[in-house]
């Protein structure tokens, strides 16, 4: 009869330092975790500004084809027919990213895109290759 008093007074369960291990091991964890993450949002953003500059590049090539000048307009989607680049079946970002057509002419252009929240400009110019970072002088 003692016996089985002792068993059901000895309850099996976590001890304050079994708990507080397990606590600082998640604490770890997020520590590196958390750094990581914010990395890859950061490369998501530039990879939106880095997106949108690929594609006013390929409106800006087709509205060449059509007018044998580049344009350094957007354009609007309200006139009729559209105009710039919008013209062209570019539909610009409306948040968070910046396009900027800088320059233009007959022969050449150069456009910069910035993400808020990615704080990098990326340029592209018509010479071709990736966005490459900085702005358009």
């Amino acid at each position: 009869m003692l016996a089985r008093l002792r068993k059901t007074q000895d309850e099996d369960g976590f001890t304050l330092i079994e708990l507080l291990v397990v606590i600082i091991i998640i604490g770890i964890l997020a520590a590196i975790a958390i750094p990581s993450f914010l990395s890859q949002r950061k490369k998501g953003w530039e990879a939106a500004a880095k997106s949108e500059l690929r594609n006013a590049a390929v409106a800006q090539e087709s509205y060449f084809t059509e007018a044998a000048t580049y344009t350094t307009t957007l354009g609007s989607a309200t006139t009729t027919p559209p105009t710039g680049l919008v013209g062209e079946g570019f539909n610009p970002s409306t948040t968070n990213i910046t396009l900027n057509l800088k320059s233009a002419s007959s022969v050449a252009y150069c456009m910069d895109a910035t993400h808020k929240s990615g704080g990098r400009t990326f340029m592209l110019t018509n010479t071709g290759g990736a966005p490459t970072v900085g702005a358009c002088p």
